[in-house]
């Protein structure tokens, strides 16, 4: 799935089905042994259940991994439809932001990873939805640099503390690092955010 609120919902969903019944294990196996402590099934269950508490995590990690470090080649226009489609109808993002579209460069097609492509752009309007009151938000496509960049622009100025914390959100959700494959930047003269897709 390309749109990274819905893996991200998929697989904590089903990590978190899966923790209720592991956690109850967890939970009466610590009683049992604490009851028993010469119990070997007691302490098999309770490691058994840390082995795969372990593998859930691990498993979770890995997958979001992956498919962050999977490029592809994209429409910016297209991807950005999808990409308010799934906001719009995101609860914490839903009653805080309108979005106007005005596209301002065509790109044809892009090469990046679509998953960090969309966390970087939800990352932007949760950390927004806690800067700034409900308001109008202007949003498209555009160049910086000759590059392909999405942006996000505000209708009022924001203080440069704040666009610092907006710019420190966006580049800690990125999952590569030191090498994430959007260079964010605020532009503070046009009020905007915008993600230099590299």
């Amino acid at each position: 799935m390309k749109d990274s609120i819905l893996l991200r919902h998929i697989l904590e969903g089903l990590i978190h089905n899966l923790n209720n019944p592991l956690n109850l294990i967890l939970g009466y196996s610590h009683i049992l042994r604490k009851a028993q402590p010469e119990s070997e099934e007691a302490e098999k269950i309770y490691q058994a259940g840390i082995r795969i508490d372990e593998t859930l995590k691990e498993l979770y990690n890995r997958i979001l991994e992956r498919s962050f470090a999977e490029s592809q080649e994209i429409s910016p226009a297209s991807w950005l439809d999808a990409e308010l489609g799934v906001v719009q109808h995101y609860l914490p993002i839903k009653h805080s932001f309108t979005f106007v579209r005005e596209d301002n460069a065509n790109f044809e097609q892009v090469f990046c990873s679509v998953p960090e492509l969309s966390l970087w752009y939800e990352t932007a309007l949760l950390k927004l939805k806690d800067l700034v009151e409900p308001t109008q938000l202007y949003t498209g496509v555009t160049q910086h640099e000759g590059k392909c960049a999405i942006y996000i622009r505000l209708q009022t100025a924001l203080e440069p503390e704040l666009a610092g914390q907006l710019i420190s959100s966006v580049q800690n959700a990125s999952p590569q690092g030191e090498n994430p494959g959007i260079a964010s930047l605020w532009l503070s003269e046009h009020r905007m955010l915008v993600g230099v897709i590299a």
